[in-house]
């Protein structure tokens, strides 16, 4: 049995052992047919053509059919050349005529895999063939084996391909079941940097019933230690620096879906990313997931995730087979914009950051569908952005939170917000964003944006409410140079703004701007000030600004007056009549030559502004001859002449800076000052070096309103009107109805009605004065009131000015005084005041009444010396008083008394300036004794009494005019009782007197010699 055994397995041995020798043999004798039909096989899986040479047996470590130098082609894509292809062919498939039993090593095989741009090598050349499409491919089931391999990875590099090589490619196609395959390689991939990343790879394709793109997939690959080169980055937006790990899976398949995660990490330090103009950002891990799928035509994804540090990225999209053509449909999570703003240009960065330093962007839609890369703007389906901003900062106006929204396509976007609100002392802006952006053609955007719910107010100067309809649009062009501006135009509640110009950049651009009229009625209705400045008129604006760059801003243009009239206060006359053209430049305004109206008087004005947006006026106004009722004053008729004034004209008022003027009899003056627009308050200083003060005050007489309004000022007047005009004055030398002053200061204070001049000051020879002048302008003539105290002064130049008479008496005058009356022809019957005066070392000149008085009595050969002729010379004297009313043109006094050498004379009465003539009772008292004088008295009629027999008094009557009075003794009985007390006290008579004048001749009680 054993035997048997024995001699079965020995036959079954040889059997085998035969079959084998002549199958062998039979390859030996068939290798071009067996080559043949493994070219062919090889040519149907591969579906392209195969060519395999002349075969030989070989032993690795099995026998296997070798094969040498083959060249496998498929399309202009592919190409490989194998050294060594080994084949242990399986006696299934020799008898089937199939390979999938056999196995295939390939040895140091040189492969080439180029995109449809780009060929070969001139050395590779691809030939002409029906394209390659893998989705329909299927997979040979092939036991393959690759050892010693080489990749040529083809990459766009300029005008040639630049190649990445996979070297010690070892991998393994085995066959899984009959619908299965499994791949695993490995290698080194050599950079064009000159460095080497290692690659691996294992692939489970299962379910190849039909096609490659049908079977479901399970797949890793792992790229280590590798760099993006910038070939490869040559056209993204940025650019990756650093050594990173890339790790990829795949499951599913291209029909149904194929889910990919992959990763991205660094190696060791953050993998730094590079954008233009940019900060480097780092980056320490990237993933990405989704879910690819394959049509006919387009590869699709969706259920893409894109994590980047903390920004995340959601969406789906496809792309073209070609990748000529893509689109993609995206939103994000909430990304804090102090992580986006480190993708920005630094410069960009950091102006955003000082505007929105905090808050939250959210990308919610991004519809893109695009033909090149990268895109561009006008490739944008949809887009909806919400940012919430912590917030707002613009320079010193900040507000927050405010949330903006970007809504729309590249057709037509959508800007909107919650109301901005931008709020100062002087005003405030508020608008919420509306704004609409749309493509009318591949260059060409049209902007427009509802200002209706705009509401502003400019210190009140320019306001609007909400619901105020309001717009701006303009279109914009991109052209190489960056974007043309064009048909520009804002349009708000009573102003139009035309606009146009080029951008390059936010520091390079030239903007033209037109304001075609502007009606300067409609600012400010709401502000009392500009309401009561009744601004009339238009004006047109055209400017151009220009910003180069690394200079600032230059602003050139003209201001074009028609008509324009301002009246900034009652106190001068409306301005108006103002036309001309003023040159912007920058933000500085000069003006020359404008002819300007101010009231009924011409005006020649040149004015410079050096900051528009902080105006203050600067005016210099010349004029050969100007009403005066167009400045501070009241006369209607009176002029003043060569004024040459500048002034600054600012939010609060006008300050004098200097102006000069003349009047007509000789008064030449510089004032300064401030004028307050609230009050008002005018507060100037004029200063003289001469001043006729007649013509000064009748600057402010001849009308009892404001030469220009009619009442002045305009509100209801009170009693206690408050002074509002206060002028302080400073004459060298100056002249008053012919009383000469000097260094005289004082003080002019106006109100409705009334001009005070107080404290008044002056200088006259060797005296000194001080008083106060009222003029009232309501009376029907004007009242003129004069008060004042003097010392040391020309009396006659005082009887002068005060009285309109040539004076009695010289000598120096000390004294206090008061005289008041209406201005003009009736001062004089009208005129009342008070006068305590005492005049100094005098004479009392060409007095006809003491000269008949003398002629009576003979009294001059009483004297030890000669009297001067009183009709002619006047009598010396050393002291003149007298305390006097002024009433109704009419002087009375009642102690008149004058002291002299010879005598002391006392007059009572009164002297009638108006008629001139005198009612006045005179007192004489010689300066002699009886024994000295009685043999030489011819006339009876002195007064005697006393012990020392003193000659006593004398008494006259004097009436009639003052140039021929009437002068006669008077009878000491004649007198009254009030008179004779007058002159007791005034001569300082003794208690007794002897009225009898017969004593006197007779004297009986005198000493018989």
């Amino acid at each position: 049995m054993r035997r048997r055994i024995l001699l079965t397995f020995i036959l079954l041995i040889g059997l085998l052992l035969c079959l084998s020798i002549g199958l062998w043999g039979y390859i030996a004798t068939h290798q071009e047919q067996i080559g043949a039909m493994i070219s062919s096989r090889l040519s149907d899986n591969l579906k392209t053509p195969v060519t395999l040479k002349k075969a030989r047996l070989g032993f690795h470590p099995r026998p296997t059919l070798d094969f040498t130098e083959i060249t496998i082609e498929a399309n202009h894509r592919f190409k490989a050349t194998i050294p060594q292809l080994h084949v242990r062919v399986s006696w299934r498939d020799l008898l089937q005529g199939q390979l999938a039993h056999s196995h295939i090593t390939v040895v140091d095989p040189q492969i080439y895999l180029l995109p449809h741009t780009l060929q070969a090598p001139s050395d590779a050349t691809p030939s002409s063939g029906t394209p390659f499409d893998w989705r329909k491919a299927h997979l040979p089931q092939l036991h393959i084996t690759i050892e010693r391999g080489e990749i040529h990875l083809a990459a766009p590099h300029g005008d040639t391909p630049q190649f990445w090589q996979i070297s010690e490619l070892a991998a393994k196609l085995t066959p899984s079941g009959k619908t299965g395959l499994s791949f695993q390689g490995s290698g080194n991939l050599h950079l064009p940097d000159g460095s080497i990343a290692t690659i691996f790879s294992r692939i489970e394709l299962s379910g190849m019933t039909h096609e490659l793109g049908l079977a479901t997939v399970q797949a890793q690959g792992k790229v280590s230690n590798t760099t993006l080169p910038a070939s490869l980055q040559k056209a993204w937006p940025f650019q990756i620096d650093g050594r990173l790990n890339i790790q990829s899976d795949w499951r599913g398949n291209f029909h149904d879906g194929l889910r990919l995660q992959a990763t991205v990490k660094p190696t060791a330090a953050p993998l730094q990313l590079r954008h233009a103009n940019a900060p480097t950002i780092q980056v320490n891990q990237c993933t990405l997931s989704c879910r690819l799928q394959q049509t006919d035509e387009l590869f699709t994804f969706d259920e893409a995730t894109l994590s980047l540090n903390k920004m995340k990225l959601s969406g789906q999209g496809f792309w073209s087979s070609d990748l000529s053509h893509y689109g993609i449909t995206a939103n994000s999570n909430a990304i804090m914009l102090e992580d986006l703003y480190s993708w920005l240009p630094a410069k960009l960065s950091r102006n955003i950051v000082s505007i929105a330093p905090q808050g939250r962007l959210t990308l919610k839609t991004l519809k893109l569908d695009s033909q090149q890369w990268p895109p561009t703007l006008s490739e944008i389906q949809a887009i909806h952005l919400d940012t919430n901003l912590t917030r707002l900062n613009l320079g010193s106006w900040s507000q927050g939170p405010v949330n903006v929204t970007l809504d729309g396509s590249a057709q037509a976007l959508y800007l909107t917000s919650t109301p901005l609100r931008l709020a100062a002392t002087a005003g405030h802006i508020a608008w919420p964003l509306d704004i609409k952006l749309s493509q009318r053609d591949k260059q060409q955007w049209q902007l427009h944006a509802n200002l209706k719910q705009m509401t502003y107010n400019a210190a009140r100067v320019v306001a609007k409410k909400a619901d105020n309809d309001g717009q701006l649009s303009c279109t914009f062009e991109s052209n190489p140079h960056g974007w043309q501006l064009s048909s520009g135009t804002l349009t708000l509640p009573h102003i139009g703004v035309d606009f146009s110009g080029t951008f390059r950049s936010a520091d390079s651009y030239q903007l033209q701007v037109n304001i075609p009229e502007l009606e300067l009625a409609h600012l400010g209705p709401n502000i009392q000030l500009l309401k009561q400045m009744n601004l009339r008129g238009k004006i047109a604006v055209e400017e151009t600004l220009t910003q180069t760059p690394g200079q600032p801003l230059d602003a050139q243009g003209t201001l074009t007056l028609t008509n324009c009239a301002i009246s900034p206060t009652h106190v001068i006359a409306p301005i108006h009549t103002i036309n001309g053209q003023a040159r912007l430049s920058g933000k500085s305004l000069d003006a020359t030559d404008l002819k300007v109206g101010l009231g009924d008087s011409q005006l020649r004005v040149n004015a410079h502004l050096d900051d528009i947006t902080h105006p203050v006026a600067q005016i210099h106004a010349r004029a050969t001859d100007i009403f005066a009722k167009d400045l501070v004053f009241n006369s209607p008729t009176a002029r003043l002449h060569d004024l040459d004034g500048r002034i600054a004209i600012h939010a609060h008022g006008i300050d004098f800076t200097r102006a000069t003027v003349r009047l007509d009899q000789g008064t030449t003056a510089t004032v300064t000052g401030t004028l307050k627009f609230h009050g008002p308050d005018l507060q100037l200083l004029v200063e003289a070096p001469f001043a006729n003060v007649d013509e000064v005050i009748a600057l402010w007489h001849g009308s009892a309103n404001h030469g220009h309004t009619g009442q002045w000022p305009h509100h209801e007047i009170t009693d206690d009107e408050q002074e509002t005009l206060h002028i302080r004055a400073m004459v060298d030398k100056g002249i008053i109805s012919g009383f000469e002053f000097s260094d005289a200061t004082g003080t002019i204070h106006y109100r409705y009605g009334r001009l005070r001049i107080e404290p008044l000051l002056f200088e006259a020879d060797a005296g000194y004065g001080s008083g106060r002048v009222l003029l009232y302008q309501t009376t029907d003539p004007a009242t003129l009131q004069i008060e004042g105290t003097v010392v040391n002064i020309d009396a006659d130049k005082v009887y002068n000015q005060l009285l309109k008479h040539t004076g009695l008496v010289t000598g120096r005058l000390t004294g206090d005084f008061s005289i008041s009356g209406p201005i003009g022809s009736t001062f004089l019957p009208n005129s009342n005041g008070l006068f305590s005066v005492t005049i100094q070392d005098g004479v009392l000149r060409k007095f006809k009444v003491l000269s008949k008085a003398f002629s009576l009595l003979n009294v001059a050969q009483l004297f030890t010396f000669s009297l001067p002729d009183m009709a002619k010379e006047g009598m010396p004297f050393s002291r003149l008083t007298s305390d006097v009313i002024l009433e109704d043109g009419v002087l009375r006094s009642e102690n008149l008394r004058i002291d002299s050498a010879a005598m002391n004379t006392v007059l009572a009465g009164e002297l009638d300036l108006v008629n001139n003539d005198l009612d006045l009772i005179m007192g004489i008292k010689p300066l002699g004794t009886v024994d000295t004088v009685f043999t030489r008295i011819p006339v009876a009629g002195w007064l005697l009494t006393g012990d020392d027999r003193a000659v006593l008094s004398a008494n006259f009557e004097i009436k009639g005019s003052f140039s021929d009075p009437k002068v006669e003794m008077m009878p000491l009985t004649s007198l009254s009782n009030k008179v004779f007390g007058i002159f007791k006290r005034t001569l300082t008579l003794p208690g007794t007197l002897i009225k009898d004048p017969e004593k006197v001749l007779t004297n009986p009680d005198r000493p018989q010699k």
